[in-house]
């Protein structure tokens, strides 16, 4: 039976070899579990992080735009706005177009425009940098669709409180696939440390013993977006570290020859 736990993973990782012998003898699996739960835990600030970010754009940059907007109604595939055409929504920073509003047919494209978006009678286009990228036929929004300010400024507010359900489980996913391809990695790394040592470790032993070797940059990253705290060249940090911690524990601990 193990002698330590999830919990004292999240300190002992840092300095103890006792915990790392623990690792090899006692615990069983490949560890990825353990990775899974660490990251579910590490993935938080981040998320955390983005959800500020992304408020933060939306009070500050997005709702200057809504404030500009015409009530727009959509209806049977057409739109049609009460105001004077083109309706043009600015940045209102630099005074550049952001959103265009041509329902005469006097303007179809974004082509040499600054505009990211430009609204006809039956279409949206979407454009960056003076091209066009993508058009969307304004009958897929259903018999009517009305968009005013308060819709709008309501859209926004649901968007950032439902953002972190959506943001959080792909992150953690994404996060585990790319931490599990580490992990099998330093894993072929610890297999030629302990040739080295004469020791005798399966695959899955290391990998194991790998995944938890990822814990004290893993811990320290998530700390350290919470403090809101840079570190230059921290993605070199991050690769090297687990290789220093899974050396340490294979060469520190006078190792048995060990079947996961």
């Amino acid at each position: 039976m193990k002698e330590y736990s999830f919990l004292h993973a999240l300190y002992l990782s840092f300095f103890s070899r006792q915990f790392y012998y623990d690792v090899i003898s006692r615990w069983k699996g490949t560890g990825l579990a353990y990775l899974a739960a660490l990251l579910a835990l590490c993935t938080l600030p981040g998320v955390m992080k983005m959800q500020a970010d992304v408020s933060t754009y939306i009070n500050r940059e997005a709702a200057m735009y809504i404030r500009q907007l015409p009530l727009i109604t959509i209806s049977k595939g057409e739109l049609s706005i009460s105001e004077p055409e083109p309706y043009i929504i600015k940045d209102e920073k630099t005074g550049d177009p952001f959103m265009i509003i041509d329902t005469t047919g006097s303007m179809n494209s974004l082509r040499g425009s600054k505009a990211m978006v430009l609204f006809t009678k039956r279409t949206i286009v979407l454009g960056r940098d003076g091209h066009e990228s993508r058009t969307f036929n304004l009958s897929d929004f259903g018999d009517k669709v009305v968009i005013d300010r308060g819709s709008a400024f309501d859209f926004m507010d649901s968007f950032v409180e439902t953002f972190p359900f959506i943001y959080y489980p792909v992150s953690l996913f994404f996060s585990w696939l790319l931490n599990t391809l580490l992990a099998v990695l330093y894993a072929v790394f610890g297999g030629m440390v302990a040739r080295g040592t004469g020791a005798s470790l399966d695959f899955k032993s290391l990998v194991r013993l790998a995944a938890v070797s990822l814990t004290p940059v893993l811990l320290s990253g998530a700390l350290l977006t919470l403090a809101g705290v840079a570190v230059p060249f921290w993605w070199l940090v991050s690769v090297i570290t687990p290789l220093g911690y899974i050396t340490y524990a294979v060469k520190s601990i006078p190792l048995p020859d060990v079947k996961g």
